[in-house]
């Protein structure tokens, strides 16, 4: 069986205003977040997401420096691969 996978980014102020459309498209039970250990919440973004993804089950990932090494990059990886994940949604920085 072959699973086909699809990348879209989004990114930029405007970004937000297509996350509703791209979870309905995906069935998006299931959440990666990938942000800074303070950026979610100091951002807006854990208030402005929580619409969203109240009826998603949520991981985050945030054991990486501002400019994450290879063996973070790695650990972010095995954090991902542990549970089902439909969508990942990253916030802040850009490193």
């Amino acid at each position: 069986m072959t699973l086909a996978h699809s990348t879209t980014i989004h990114f930029g102020e405007d970004a937000l205003s297509h996350l509703e459309k791209i979870l309905n498209a995906h069935h998006a039970k299931s959440c990666f977040i990938v942000t800074g250990k303070t950026a979610y919440a100091t951002s807006g973004a854990q208030q402005k997401l929580a619409p969203f993804l109240r009826d998603s089950t949520i991981t985050f990932f945030t054991d990486f420096s501002p400019n994450p090494t290879l063996e973070e990059i790695e650990k972010g990886i095995r954090a991902f691969r542990k549970n089902p994940i439909d969508v990942v949604i990253a916030i802040g920085g850009g490193s």
